[in-house]
């Protein structure tokens, strides 16, 4: 299974791999002119107590101490899934803590080939891991309370990742897409025990261009 997120780069004070100097980007150069910058790989997931959090607003990185529930983080503040930073976790078991880990990390593969591209890609799929939770239907393993972490990673803590290809659509498969998505959105209104509020639409939408576009 694969999550589509978003990539931004962000600078720091820290020595890392990349370095961002105007706006060519290079891996593990020889030189330090120039900023050395982090990767965050952000989701729209649900945020949960222990969380890495980034807002491109106030370009701050934080570790969330409440649920998005208790409307402690505005929805400028997205969730860190992967990233080139160095950000712990402690595993939580029935409300224990456990083992502590790491965010997984791109591969050294991807960095170099993001700095080839000089940064030119601003989402990407990532693999996540399948949870059938006895029902017929896989559920999302970003909401299910059977994953602390549901990235899928290599044993050396990285994570798979694919670049989203563009593609170019005529006027006609525009229009045909738009038809279904309205007659789509139609059905999952009519299905709905009671009338989607904001957030459920936006997921929806979400997921209907995933699935349709990418």
């Amino acid at each position: 299974m694969k999550k589509k997120v978003q990539v931004v780069c962000v600078s720091t004070n820290q020595i890392t791999q990349i370095i961002r100097s105007g706006d060519e980007f290079f891996y593990n150069p020889h030189f330090t002119k120039g900023e050395y910058c982090y990767l965050y790989f952000l989701s729209n997931d649900k945020i949960k107590e222990g969380d890495w959090v980034y807002s491109e607003i106030e370009q701050t990185v934080l570790q969330a101490c409440k649920s998005i529930d208790d409307q402690s983080y505005p929805n400028w503040w997205r969730k860190i899934v992967a990233t080139t930073d160095s950000l712990p976790k402690v595993e939580l078991n029935m409300g224990f803590k456990g083992k502590e880990y790491f965010l997984p990390r791109p591969s050294n593969e991807f960095l170099q080939f993001y700095c080839k591209i000089n940064g030119a890609i601003e989402y990407v799929m990532i693999d996540v891991l399948l949870c059938h939770c006895g029902t017929q239907n896989y559920c999302d393993p970003f909401t299910c309370s059977h994953f602390e972490n549901p990235v899928k990673v290599a044993p050396d803590n990285t994570v798979t990742i694919t670049p989203i290809n563009k593609k170019e659509y005529t006027k006609d498969e525009v229009i045909e897409l738009c038809l279904k998505m309205k007659y789509d959105y139609i059905n999952y209104r009519n299905e709905a025990y009671c009338t989607p509020n904001t957030e459920e639409i936006a997921e929806w939408t979400e997921n209907w261009l995933t699935k349709n576009i990418i």
